[in-house]
C-alpha cells in the first residue's frame, strides 16, 4: 500500500492512537481551574511490567486488557488529520512494545456517531442490523479483515498497524453523514459498555469488553460532548456495567484542547474546543472518587508539531501509565 493511499484510510482509525499527539497536563478538582502542568507516566523505553515478563518469569501486570479508541470525527477534526496519523504512522511496532507487560489485548475502534458500514465490509451479522447503531464498533473490508477472522477489534495476535488501517477503511470510504456533527462521545461510550443488554450491539460488536477486565478508553476530540445523557447520568450508568461499585478498572486517556478553559467554550491556540463534558465525566466518575491515576490527557494541539517522534514517545509514555493504573 501506498504512502499516499494509506493516509486516507488512516484517517479515521488514526485519531485514536493519533491522539497521543498531545501535551499532557495534570487534571482539575471539580469546580477548580487546573492548571497545565505535567503529569508523570511511565517511560515508553520499557514495556508496561518493566521488564519482558514472558521472557524473564516476572508476573503480569495483568492478564487481559481492552483498548477502545473513541474519536470524534467530525468536519473540525479536520486540521488535526495529518499530524495524527503522522504520529501513528511513527508508533510502529512500539505500541506492541508498550503492551508487553499484559498477557493478551484487544483493541477497537468507534467513532461519536453510528458508523456508516461500507458495502464491502465483512461478516456484519445479520442480527446487529447493519451495525450502524451508536457504540458499534468499526469494521473493515473483507480484503483485508479476514486476516483476523473478521472481527471488529484487533488482538495481541494481530498486527496493529495493519489492523487499523483496515478497520478505518471500511468506514471512511464509506462516506461521511450529518450525524457526525455531532458528537455523542459519552453516549457511544454507554453503548460499548451496555452492549450485553442490547442484542443487535452485543451481535455487533462481539462482547469486546467484558468487566471486570480493564478498559482504557481513548478520546480524541476537539470540541464538546452532546451526548443525550446528563454527565451524572453517564457516570451512574457506567458504574453500573462494572463488578464494582466504582470505575477502578476503567481508564481514560483524553486527548484534546486544554480542559482548563472549562465551562469557557473559547477555542484554544490552535482552534479546537475542550471537551467540558468529558471533562466532568471524568471528575465525577475518577478523579473526585480517588482514581485520578486512572486519567491522562493531551493537548490536541501537539498534532501540529513537526518532530513526530517525540510526540510519539509522549504518547506511549501516558498510555503506558494509564493502562498499569488500569490494572492495579
Amino acid at each position: 500500500m501506498s504512502s499516499s493511499r494509506c493516509r486516507i484510510p488512516l484517517l479515521g482509525a488514526v485519531m485514536l492512537f493519533a491522539s497521543g499527539c498531545f501535551g499532557d497536563y495534570a487534571p482539575a478538582e471539580e469546580g477548580s481551574q487546573s492548571t497545565a502542568t505535567p503529569t508523570s507516566g511511565v517511560s515508553s523505553t520499557t514495556n508496561l511490567a518493566g521488564t519482558d515478563a514472558s521472557s524473564s518469569g516476572s508476573p503480569l501486570l495483568c492478564e487481559h486488557v481492552d483498548l477502545l479508541i473513541l474519536t470524534d470525527v467530525s468536519v473540525s477534526m479536520a486540521p488535526f488529520a495529518n499530524g495524527i496519523v503522522d504520529v501513528l504512522l511513527a508508533l510502529g511496532p512500539e505500541i506492541e512494545d508498550t503492551l508487553a507487560g499484559v498477557g493478551t489485548y484487544r483493541l477497537a475502534l468507534a467513532y461519536n456517531a453510528p458508523p456508516i458500514v461500507n458495502q464491502g465490509a465483512f461478516s456484519v451479522p445479520d442480527e446487529g442490523q447493519g451495525c450502524t447503531q451508536i457504540g458499534a464498533l468499526v469494521r473493515g473490508q473483507d480484503s483485508c479483515v479476514e486476516a483476523f477472522d473478521g472481527r471488529p477489534f484487533l488482538t495481541d495476535a494481530d498486527d496493529l498497524g495493519s489492523g487499523l488501517t483496515c478497520l478505518a477503511e471500511g468506514v471512511i470510504s464509506g462516506g461521511v453523514d450529518a450525524a457526525y456533527e455531532r458528537p455523542r462521545i459519552l453516549d457511544s461510550m454507554l453503548a460499548i459498555l451496555e452492549a450485553d443488554e442490547d442484542p443487535a450491539l452485543a451481535a455487533c460488536n462481539e462482547g469486546f469488553h467484558q468487566s471486570p477486565d480493564p478498559l482504557v478508553v481513548i478520546v480524541i476530540a476537539d470540541a464538546d460532548d452532546e451526548s443525550d445523557a446528563t454527565v451524572l447520568e453517564a457516570v451512574t450508568r457506567a458504574v453500573s456495567t462494572q463488578d464494582t461499585a466504582s470505575l477502578r478498572n476503567i481508564g481514560v486517556f483524553v486527548i484534546g484542547a486544554d480542559a482548563s478553559q472549562c465551562p469557557s467554550e473559547a477555542d484554544n491556540e490552535c482552534g479546537a474546543q475542550p471537551a467540558c463534558r468529558v471533562q466532568e465525566f471524568v471528575d465525577r466518575g475518577l478523579i473526585n472518587t480517588g482514581l485520578e491515576g486512572n486519567v491522562r490527557r493531551f493537548n490536541i494541539c501537539r498534532s501540529l508539531e513537526d518532530n513526530v517522534a517525540d510526540v510519539a514517545a509522549s504518547l506511549l509514555d501516558q498510555l503506558s501509565a494509564v493502562v498499569v493504573e488500569a490494572c492495579r
